[in-house]
Protein backbone atom coordinates (compact mmCIF):
# COMPACT_ATOMS: atom_id res chain seq x y z
CA UNK A 1 0.00 0.00 0.00
CA UNK A 2 1.07 3.57 -0.88
CA UNK A 3 2.21 5.64 2.42
CA UNK A 4 2.30 8.93 0.93
CA UNK A 5 0.26 11.14 2.96
CA UNK A 6 -3.14 12.78 0.87
CA UNK A 7 -2.85 16.69 0.73
CA UNK A 8 -4.10 19.04 3.42
CA UNK A 9 -6.54 21.34 1.87
CA UNK A 10 -8.58 24.42 3.52
CA UNK A 11 -11.08 22.66 5.43
CA UNK A 12 -14.52 23.32 4.12
CA UNK A 13 -17.33 24.63 6.72
CA UNK A 14 -19.82 22.35 8.08
CA UNK A 15 -23.51 23.07 8.23
CA UNK A 16 -24.68 21.70 10.80
CA UNK A 17 -28.68 21.31 9.24
CA UNK A 18 -27.55 20.26 5.75
CA UNK A 19 -29.89 18.15 4.81
CA UNK A 20 -27.53 14.34 4.19
CA UNK A 21 -30.56 11.63 4.08
CA UNK A 22 -27.44 8.71 3.50
CA UNK A 23 -23.52 8.51 3.82
CA UNK A 24 -21.68 6.06 1.99
CA UNK A 25 -17.73 5.07 1.86
CA UNK A 26 -17.21 2.64 -1.31
CA UNK A 27 -14.08 0.65 -2.23
CA UNK A 28 -13.95 -0.78 -5.80
CA UNK A 29 -11.83 -4.20 -5.43
CA UNK A 30 -11.87 -7.07 -8.07
CA UNK A 31 -12.69 -10.00 -6.25
CA UNK A 32 -13.93 -12.72 -9.24
CA UNK A 33 -16.96 -14.45 -9.81
CA UNK A 34 -15.69 -17.76 -8.30
CA UNK A 35 -14.06 -16.77 -5.26
CA UNK A 36 -16.89 -13.92 -4.25
CA UNK A 37 -19.66 -17.39 -4.35
CA UNK A 38 -16.76 -19.58 -2.92
CA UNK A 39 -16.27 -17.15 0.30
CA UNK A 40 -19.91 -15.59 0.42
CA UNK A 41 -21.51 -18.25 2.89
CA UNK A 42 -18.84 -17.32 4.88
CA UNK A 43 -19.35 -13.29 4.95
CA UNK A 44 -23.35 -14.23 5.56
CA UNK A 45 -22.53 -16.25 8.81
CA UNK A 46 -20.49 -12.89 9.94
CA UNK A 47 -22.83 -10.88 9.41
CA UNK A 48 -26.06 -12.47 11.00
CA UNK A 49 -25.27 -11.44 14.37
CA UNK A 50 -24.67 -7.69 13.34
CA UNK A 51 -26.47 -6.74 10.09
CA UNK A 52 -29.34 -9.75 9.87
CA UNK A 53 -31.53 -8.47 7.17
CA UNK A 54 -30.49 -9.86 3.87
CA UNK A 55 -31.79 -8.40 0.37
CA UNK A 56 -30.80 -8.50 -2.91
CA UNK A 57 -31.37 -6.54 -6.06
CA UNK A 58 -29.89 -6.10 -9.58
CA UNK A 59 -28.10 -1.87 -10.01
CA UNK A 60 -27.52 -0.48 -13.13
CA UNK A 61 -23.96 1.87 -12.48
CA UNK A 62 -21.82 3.63 -14.31
CA UNK A 63 -18.15 2.83 -13.61
CA UNK A 64 -15.81 4.83 -12.56
CA UNK A 65 -13.09 4.83 -15.38
CA UNK A 66 -9.42 3.99 -14.43
CA UNK A 67 -7.86 7.07 -15.82
CA UNK A 68 -9.00 10.34 -16.81
CA UNK A 69 -9.24 9.06 -21.01
CA UNK A 70 -10.99 6.36 -20.27
CA UNK A 71 -14.57 6.66 -21.18
CA UNK A 72 -17.62 5.65 -19.09
CA UNK A 73 -19.12 1.93 -19.40
CA UNK A 74 -22.73 1.12 -17.60
CA UNK A 75 -22.77 -2.35 -15.74
CA UNK A 76 -25.50 -4.41 -14.51
CA UNK A 77 -24.67 -6.54 -10.95
CA UNK A 78 -26.49 -8.59 -8.52
CA UNK A 79 -26.07 -6.11 -5.30
CA UNK A 80 -26.03 -8.09 -1.98
CA UNK A 81 -27.03 -6.21 1.03
CA UNK A 82 -27.17 -6.63 4.39
CA UNK A 83 -29.29 -4.00 7.11
CA UNK A 84 -28.92 -3.58 10.95
CA UNK A 85 -33.04 -4.57 10.42
CA UNK A 86 -35.30 -4.19 7.85
CA UNK A 87 -34.50 -2.19 5.33
CA UNK A 88 -38.62 -0.42 4.98
CA UNK A 89 -38.08 0.86 8.54
CA UNK A 90 -36.69 3.81 9.72
CA UNK A 91 -34.43 2.45 11.79
CA UNK A 92 -32.36 0.66 9.01
CA UNK A 93 -29.31 2.96 9.57
CA UNK A 94 -26.22 0.75 8.98
CA UNK A 95 -25.87 -1.52 5.73
CA UNK A 96 -22.89 -2.97 4.08
CA UNK A 97 -23.34 -3.90 0.37
CA UNK A 98 -21.38 -6.28 -1.63
CA UNK A 99 -20.34 -7.36 -5.32
CA UNK A 100 -17.71 -9.05 -6.97
CA UNK A 101 -16.55 -6.11 -7.57
CA UNK A 102 -17.20 -3.66 -4.83
CA UNK A 103 -17.66 -3.37 -1.15
CA UNK A 104 -19.44 -0.48 0.21
CA UNK A 105 -21.04 0.84 3.57
CA UNK A 106 -23.75 2.92 4.37
CA UNK A 107 -25.51 5.17 6.93
CA UNK A 108 -29.07 5.96 6.73
CA UNK A 109 -30.14 8.99 8.73
CA UNK A 110 -33.37 8.13 10.39
CA UNK A 111 -34.59 11.63 10.78
CA UNK A 112 -33.40 15.10 11.19
CA UNK A 113 -32.46 15.35 14.86
CA UNK A 114 -30.21 11.88 13.73
CA UNK A 115 -26.82 13.71 14.58
CA UNK A 116 -24.49 11.02 13.46
CA UNK A 117 -21.89 11.86 10.65
CA UNK A 118 -19.03 10.62 8.77
CA UNK A 119 -17.02 9.65 11.81
CA UNK A 120 -19.62 7.56 12.96
CA UNK A 121 -19.23 5.93 9.02
CA UNK A 122 -15.67 5.72 9.00
CA UNK A 123 -15.77 3.92 11.99
CA UNK A 124 -18.36 1.76 11.05
CA UNK A 125 -15.86 0.99 7.92
CA UNK A 126 -12.50 1.15 10.24
CA UNK A 127 -14.92 -2.15 12.28
CA UNK A 128 -16.01 -4.24 8.94
CA UNK A 129 -13.41 -3.00 5.69
CA UNK A 130 -10.60 -5.86 7.29
CA UNK A 131 -12.86 -8.52 7.95
CA UNK A 132 -14.49 -7.95 4.22
CA UNK A 133 -10.72 -8.14 3.25
CA UNK A 134 -10.07 -11.07 5.14
CA UNK A 135 -13.01 -12.69 4.26
CA UNK A 136 -12.55 -12.54 0.15
CA UNK A 137 -8.38 -13.14 0.38
CA UNK A 138 -7.31 -9.65 0.21
CA UNK A 139 -8.68 -8.47 -2.89
CA UNK A 140 -6.45 -5.35 -3.86
CA UNK A 141 -8.62 -1.72 -3.84
CA UNK A 142 -8.34 0.06 -7.23
CA UNK A 143 -11.16 3.23 -6.49
CA UNK A 144 -12.27 4.49 -3.13
CA UNK A 145 -14.85 6.92 -2.75
CA UNK A 146 -16.77 8.94 -0.47
CA UNK A 147 -20.89 9.99 -1.20
CA UNK A 148 -23.72 11.80 -0.11
CA UNK A 149 -27.37 11.82 -0.92
CA UNK A 150 -29.50 15.45 0.23
CA UNK A 151 -33.17 15.58 -0.22
CA UNK A 152 -34.59 19.24 -0.14
CA UNK A 153 -38.03 20.20 0.09
CA UNK A 154 -40.82 21.97 2.28
CA UNK A 155 -39.22 21.21 5.39
CA UNK A 156 -35.90 22.03 5.00
CA UNK A 157 -35.75 25.33 2.49
CA UNK A 158 -39.82 26.49 3.41
CA UNK A 159 -39.33 29.66 1.60
CA UNK A 160 -38.54 27.96 -1.15
CA UNK A 161 -40.62 24.84 -1.78
CA UNK A 162 -43.85 23.59 -1.54
CA UNK A 163 -45.82 19.93 -2.36
CA UNK A 164 -45.91 20.56 -5.53
CA UNK A 165 -42.29 22.55 -6.50
CA UNK A 166 -38.85 23.55 -5.75
CA UNK A 167 -37.30 26.80 -6.83
CA UNK A 168 -33.91 25.07 -7.65
CA UNK A 169 -32.85 28.77 -9.20
CA UNK A 170 -32.92 30.00 -5.70
CA UNK A 171 -30.91 26.74 -4.18
CA UNK A 172 -28.76 25.50 -6.47
CA UNK A 173 -25.85 27.86 -8.07
CA UNK A 174 -25.73 26.29 -11.26
CA UNK A 175 -29.25 26.77 -12.23
CA UNK A 176 -28.62 30.50 -10.48
CA UNK A 177 -26.19 30.92 -13.31
CA UNK A 178 -27.93 30.03 -16.38
CA UNK A 179 -29.77 32.74 -18.01
CA UNK A 180 -33.24 32.02 -18.39
CA UNK A 181 -34.59 32.10 -22.14
CA UNK A 182 -36.91 34.35 -23.30
CA UNK A 183 -40.74 34.48 -22.19
CA UNK A 184 -39.82 31.56 -19.63
CA UNK A 185 -40.87 32.22 -16.13
CA UNK A 186 -39.62 29.41 -13.72
CA UNK A 187 -37.73 25.69 -13.99
CA UNK A 188 -40.01 22.56 -14.05
CA UNK A 189 -39.67 19.24 -13.17
CA UNK A 190 -38.44 17.00 -13.88
CA UNK A 191 -35.47 19.15 -12.50
CA UNK A 192 -31.92 17.07 -13.28
CA UNK A 193 -28.47 18.31 -13.44
CA UNK A 194 -25.27 16.71 -13.19
CA UNK A 195 -21.19 17.66 -13.65
CA UNK A 196 -17.81 15.31 -13.15
CA UNK A 197 -14.51 17.21 -12.21
CA UNK A 198 -11.56 16.10 -12.24
CA UNK A 199 -9.33 17.84 -9.33
CA UNK A 200 -5.61 17.93 -8.70
CA UNK A 201 -4.64 18.25 -5.11
CA UNK A 202 -0.47 18.24 -4.22
CA UNK A 203 0.05 16.17 -7.15
CA UNK A 204 -2.98 13.53 -6.97
CA UNK A 205 -5.54 13.71 -8.77
CA UNK A 206 -9.42 13.21 -7.85
CA UNK A 207 -12.48 12.62 -9.76
CA UNK A 208 -15.18 14.77 -8.34
CA UNK A 209 -19.02 14.73 -9.10
CA UNK A 210 -22.66 16.25 -7.99
CA UNK A 211 -25.96 15.88 -9.66
CA UNK A 212 -29.37 16.81 -9.06
CA UNK A 213 -32.80 15.03 -9.49
CA UNK A 214 -36.46 14.93 -8.81
CA UNK A 215 -38.02 12.71 -6.51
CA UNK A 216 -41.61 11.05 -7.50
CA UNK A 217 -42.46 11.62 -3.93
CA UNK A 218 -44.89 14.48 -1.55
CA UNK A 219 -44.06 16.89 -0.91
CA UNK A 220 -42.10 16.93 -3.99
CA UNK A 221 -38.32 16.41 -3.26
CA UNK A 222 -35.19 17.09 -4.66
CA UNK A 223 -31.91 14.68 -4.27
CA UNK A 224 -28.09 16.15 -4.71
CA UNK A 225 -25.70 13.78 -4.67
CA UNK A 226 -22.28 14.44 -4.24
CA UNK A 227 -19.04 12.10 -4.24
CA UNK A 228 -15.15 12.45 -4.74
CA UNK A 229 -13.40 9.51 -5.55
CA UNK A 230 -9.56 8.24 -5.62
CA UNK A 231 -8.21 6.22 -8.24
CA UNK A 232 -5.10 4.20 -7.97
CA UNK A 233 -2.44 2.80 -10.23
CA UNK A 234 -1.21 -0.91 -10.63
CA UNK A 235 1.64 -0.28 -9.40
CA UNK A 236 0.48 1.92 -6.20
CA UNK A 237 -2.66 0.22 -4.88
CA UNK A 238 -5.21 2.82 -3.00
CA UNK A 239 -5.09 2.53 0.93
CA UNK A 240 -8.89 3.38 1.57
CA UNK A 241 -8.34 4.19 5.36
CA UNK A 242 -5.33 6.82 3.99
CA UNK A 243 -7.51 8.66 1.41
CA UNK A 244 -10.75 9.57 3.21
CA UNK A 245 -10.20 12.34 5.25
CA UNK A 246 -8.98 14.08 1.82
CA UNK A 247 -12.02 12.27 -0.01
CA UNK A 248 -14.24 14.25 2.99
CA UNK A 249 -12.62 17.49 2.43
CA UNK A 250 -13.06 17.85 -1.46
CA UNK A 251 -16.65 16.09 -0.91
CA UNK A 252 -17.47 19.27 1.20
CA UNK A 253 -16.42 21.62 -1.23
CA UNK A 254 -18.18 20.39 -4.04
CA UNK A 255 -21.54 20.60 -1.22
CA UNK A 256 -20.50 24.21 -0.10
CA UNK A 257 -20.12 25.33 -4.28
CA UNK A 258 -23.11 23.69 -5.47
CA UNK A 259 -25.53 25.42 -3.14
CA UNK A 260 -26.36 29.06 -3.34
CA UNK A 261 -26.28 31.07 -0.50
CA UNK A 262 -30.08 31.64 0.38
CA UNK A 263 -30.05 27.81 0.36
CA UNK A 264 -26.97 27.56 2.84
CA UNK A 265 -28.39 29.89 5.07
CA UNK A 266 -30.85 27.30 5.87
CA UNK A 267 -28.54 24.67 6.65
CA UNK A 268 -26.30 27.01 9.24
Amino acid sequence: MESEKPPAGCTPKRYPHAPVVERAIRVDAPIGEERFQERFGRWQEACAGHLPAYTRFADREVVVPATLEDPLVERVSIRHRFWSSDPGSSHADWCIQLSPERFLVNLRRRDRQDQRGFAELREFFSRWYPDWRSCFGSPEPTVVQVEYWNNINKHVVPGSASDEYVEVKDLFASFAATPMPPHAEKYVVPYRYEANWAASVGGRTYRLSAGIRALPVKPLTVQARFAAAFVGAAARPVDPEHELDALHDLLLGVFDVFFTAKAKEAFA
